[in-house]
């Protein structure tokens, strides 16, 4: 990671596409303000895990 901030809640992010994987999990793809694409796993709890990035944005929106 060559930097970090806080820009939002990962939950509140648009929702790109919304699937199921093999083990029963939702799994999430998401745009943020930037136009960067994330993808997540929620676990049981509702919490994402396995979050990466997809494809990096080129700037605000």
């Amino acid at each position: 990671m060559l930097n970090s901030r806080t820009i939002g809640n990962l939950l509140d992010l648009q929702i790109l596409r919304e699937t199921t994987n093999a083990d029963g999990q939702t799994v999430r793809r998401v745009i943020d303000t930037t136009g960067s694409i994330l993808e997540y796993t929620l676990d049981a709890a509702g919490n994402p895990t396995n979050v990466r990035l997809l494809q990096g944005g080129g700037g605000g929106r």
